[in-house]
This record gives structure tokens, C-alpha cells and sequence, in this order.
């Protein structure tokens, strides 16, 4: 296996236009990445040993007379390339062409309601001068790019493939789309202004992809284009999605932290209602033992009352004694 990055299609239809590429019939992967790495190879890589798919790319540039730094990854050399290819075709456009087409994507991007960023990222891709070729701007170039490749061969993606947003969708697949996807492919839709054209390009690529004697870049770029564009979205994609996903984590670490500041004030609260109770209790125990002092001075005290009161019987009997024997000497 040459290791084509074809692990970024997740959908069997993403997998499908390569294969009507080569109007191959029933999916076959080692077929088709057999089909793809001798594409580059003179006369069709007869008795060749196919590119692998960092040998594609090279080839690629190479023709394009473009020079790739070393990147880490296959995918940051896949953009910066697809990138490259677009500013020079943009670079290849007259004035009035790139004019035309500026007019035109800025119009159609104020139609869809994008932002203002957004329509002044996408406008300035045919802009006069160097091509600033980042961020939204190519976002929209990709999904231009894959909706148009998809649709040279017939294969229509799911609007979700794309992206949520409704604007980008119907700006990727509508009338301006397949003028967007001219600029990393201008070379074969330099010449296509709507989608009954595109077809029949599609067609004629079809009629010329037996042999070339130096190799098919224009076909090559088709399917390089397409890897890199679908990946971009892919990336972007996931990024979004991370995006998002670090907002909830923000979001709810805020959440959690404000319940912390309410626990803690409640448990503050709570502490301190305990401190009020504990006190409390602690007044009512006292109050208690004082109770339980009084019970055994009262008690101390009835005694004594009883044993006075026993005394004062005492005296009175001897009282009346006394009195009584008194009176019998009367």
C-alpha cells in the first residue's frame, strides 16, 4: 500500500467519487490507490512501481515549480500546497478576471448573510496582489473545491458534509461555488461557469485518461485537490467541534465554580447556624445542670423544712406537755 490518506473519508460516498474518477465499477481500494500513484508515472506507470503519496505531492510541486518546506505532517504539506496552487492561479488570472470573479464572490457572500469578516475573507481571494489565502476564506475554497470534484463526477455529498451552516452549504453548491473552486483548479474549471459545464469537462477528462506520456497532472491535481479540500473541512470540522467542546468545559467549570462559591457559603452558613445551635446547646446543658442544682437544693431544703417541721412537732408535744402539767398544779 502507498498509504493515499483515504482514512479521511468517513463516508462511503466521499469514497465514491474517487472511484467514478475511474469509473471504476465496484469499490475497490487497492485497485484505485494502484489507479492514483501512477498517475504521475510516464505512459501510464506501465512496468512501474507507483508514488507513494508523499511522492505524489512532491511531483505536484514540482511540476508547479512551487518549493514545500519540510512540514511534520503530510496534512500541513497538503494544505500549504493546495494553498500554493491557488494563489498561483490566482496570480495566472488577468485583472479583469480576478475583478470579475471578486465582484462576484463578495455579492454572493453579502446574498448568503455572512459576516463581515466573512465576506471581506472571501471577496479578498481573487483580490489584486498577493492572494491572503487563510482561515474562512479557505474553508470556502475547500468546500467549494469538493462540492465541484463531486459533482465533475456525478456524486452528490450530503449537505451535512459540508458543514451546519446553511449560508456555507448553499454558497459551496450553488452557481458561485463551482466559480470558487475555479482558483484551486483553474486549470480545468477555468473555462466551466455552471454545472451542466462542469459535466461535460468531467466528461472529457474521462476520454483523455488512458495515457499521457509524462503523466496526468491535470487529473492528479483533480484528486490531490480533492484529498487536500476534504481534510481541510475535516480539520476544521473537528477544531469547531473543539472549540465548542472547550466552551462547555469553560462553561461549566464556571457552573461548577459558582456552585462551589454557593456551596461554600451555604457550608459557611451551615457551619455557623451549628456554631449557634452548639452554643445553644451548650446554654440549654448549663441551664440543665443548673436545673438539676436547683432540683438537688430544693430537695436539700424540703429536708430541712421536714425536719424542721419534725423539731417544731417535737416542741410543740412538750409544749402542750408542759402546759398540761402546769395546769394539773393549778
Amino acid at each position: 500500500m502507498k498509504q493515499y490518506p483515504f482514512y479521511i473519508f468517513s463516508d462511503k460516498t466521499e469514497m465514491e467519487v474517487l472511484y467514478q474518477i475511474f469509473q471504476m465499477k465496484e469499490p475497490d481500494q487497492v485497485k484505485l490507490e494502484k489507479n492514483i500513484s501512477r498517475l504521475l508515472l510516464p505512459m501510464g506507470g506501465i512496468a512501474q512501481s507507483g508514488l507513494s503519496y508523499d511522492q505524489f505531492i512532491d511531483k505536484i510541486a514540482k511540476h508547479r515549480v512551487i518549493s514545500v518546506p519540510d512540514f511534520e505532517t503530510i496534512s500541513m504539506k497538503e494544505k500549504f500546497l493546495f494553498k500554493q496552487i491557488s494563489k498561483q492561479n490566482i496570480e495566472n488570472m488577468s485583472i479583469e478576471e480576478r475583478e470579475a470573479l471578486n465582484q462576484m464572490l463578495k455579492e454572493e457572500a453579502e446574498k448568503k448573510g455572512f459576516s463581515t469578516a466573512e465576506v471581506a475573507s472571501v471577496s479578498s481571494l481573487a483580490g489584486i496582489g498577493a492572494a491572503q489565502l487563510s482561515g474562512f476564506g479557505v474553508y470556502m475554497l475547500a468546500s467549494s473545491t469538493v462540492a465541484s470534484v463531486a459533482s465533475l463526477v456525478g456524486v452528490t455529498l450530503p449537505f451535512a458534509f459540508y458543514t451546519t451552516m446553511s449560508s456555507v452549504i448553499s454558497f459551496a453548491i450553488g452557481p458561485v461555488g463551482v466559480l470558487l473552486a475555479a482558483i484551486p483548479l483553474y486549470k480545468t474549471f477555468k473555462d466551466v461557469r455552471s454545472w451542466d459545464d462542469l459535466k461535460d469537462k468531467g466528461n472529457q477528462i474521462y476520454k483523455g485518461l488512458k495515457v499521457f506520456f509524462s503523466g496526468n497532472y491535470e487529473m492528479a491535481e483533480i484528486i490531490f485537490s480533492y484529498f487536500a479540500a476534504t481534510r481541510i473541512l475535516k480539520l476544521e470540522e473537528y477544531e469547531n467541534r473543539e472549540k465548542q467542546l472547550l466552551n462547555e468545559v469553560v462553561v461549566a467549570n464556571a457552573n461548577i465554580a459558582e456552585k462551589q462559591k454557593l456551596y461554600k457559603t451555604e457550608e459557611a452558613k451551615k457551619e455557623s447556624i451549628e456554631a449557634d445551635i452548639k452554643q445553644v446547646e451548650e446554654q440549654l446543658q448549663d441551664l440543665k445542670n443548673k436545673k438539676s442544682e436547683q432540683v438537688i437544693n430544693c430537695e436539700e431544703a424540703k429536708k430541712q423544712v421536714k425536719a424542721e417541721q419534725e423539731v417544731l412537732t417535737v416542741v410543740n408535744k412538750h409544749l402542750n406537755d408542759t402546759i398540761q402539767n402546769k395546769n394539773l398544779l393549778l
